[in-house]
């Protein structure tokens, strides 16, 4: 009689292939994740900047501050305002109410903004004075108007004040409402 020696897969020989594939399946999830990461952090530092030049763009051509304005000679500026800050240069007070509604909508009302988007992390953007605590003056109150992002998760937010400012989670251009270190979300403020 004669056998015919069969061809095929041993079990340990499936097995490893198997591994193989998923090593390669894993390494590609990974990277998807950090391409998926890295458009995220370039959209909302693309978001900042756009804000803060509409802010400017807005200061331009009313000479106040989109959100703190006042009517002119009871003139509204933009054409269909109808909510008026305190006109002292900060988003504070009421306008700085609802995630700086008066700023929104003083930005929409003038064209330059048309739309309040959330934040690629799931958050909303806001407009906001804060104290810019500078490392070589501390105790000085240096409050600034800032467009912030709530929702960043704390290692990203890190990783943007590394790249765009000074690294440290309470002083520079870019700060955060807590120390990268020992949080897991927060809200990343943007000087402008």
């Amino acid at each position: 009689m004669f056998f015919q020696k069969k061809s095929g897969f041993t079990l340990v020989e499936m097995a490893i292939v198997l591994v193989i594939i998923g090593l390669i399946l894993g390494t590609l999830v990974l990277k998807g994740e950090s391409l998926v990461a890295n458009a995220k952090k370039k959209t909302l530092i693309g978001n900042f900047m756009e804000f803060q030049a509409a802010y400017y763009t807005f200061y331009d051509q009313y000479h106040q501050y989109p959100g703190d304005e006042n009517d002119i000679n009871g003139v509204p500026f933009p054409l269909g305002d109808t909510e008026n800050g305190n006109g002292n240069g900060f988003i504070d007070g009421a306008e700085n109410n609802n995630f700086g509604l008066y700023v929104w909508n003083d930005l929409a009302k003038a064209g330059i903004v048309t739309t309040r988007t959330s934040n690629p992390f799931g958050g909303e953007y806001g407009w906001t004075a804060i104290n810019f605590h500078p490392t070589d003056a501390p105790g000085i109150n240096l409050y600034r108007n800032t467009v912030y992002a709530m929702n960043i998760p704390a290692d990203i937010a890190r990783e943007l004040d590394l790249q765009y400012d000074d690294g440290i989670w309470n002083t520079g251009d870019l700060m955060a409402d807590a120390n990268y270190l020992s949080a897991t979300i927060v809200t990343l403020y943007w000087r402008v």
